[in-house]
């Protein structure tokens, strides 16, 4: 893989990392998705970029809706959100992240919350970023805990 493509890369999975928290799987009130262990498939222009596993508690999920919402009051955190919207089981907003000194970069995220499973796109530029998430089971440690 070329320059290039690594530095692509490394900004896609930094987008995907960003998102992820926010289309990623408790049941919250405001999202169908419950808490447990959930894994997750992405995709970029059809190419598989990887398959993880991420454990989702109740706290979790609700960070990740304050931070969908704008909400986060984290600075040290390269991307930001606004626009948020729901209607249904659907959210969409925008994220904008800078990595290093680079430009920011904004993109829209769409995700579909269905409870046991979610369904989510990342669009920049021509560029869609897919992800497909399932619970697989219950788990007791978060992923995000520092």
């Amino acid at each position: 893989m070329d320059e290039r493509g690594r530095n692509m890369r490394k900004v896609v999975l930094g987008l995907v990392v960003g998102a992820f928290v926010g289309l990623s799987p408790t049941l919250y009130a405001a999202l169908n998705i419950k808490a447990g262990l959930w894994e997750i498939t992405t995709t970029i222009g059809g190419q598989k970029l990887g398959v993880e596993q991420k454990c989702y508690l109740p706290k979790d999920i609700d960070d990740m809706e304050k931070m969908q919402k704008g909400a986060t009051g984290k600075a040290d955190q390269p991307c930001s959100y606004s626009d948020y919207k729901e209607s249904g089981g659907t959210v969409t907003y925008k994220m904008t992240c800078r990595f290093g000194s680079g430009t920011p970069k904004t993109s829209l995220v769409t995700s579909t919350y269905n409870g046991d499973t979610t369904t989510g796109t990342i669009t920049d530029s021509g560029t869609v970023i897919t992800m497909n998430s399932k619970r697989v089971g219950n788990c007791t440690k978060s992923s995000f805990d520092k």
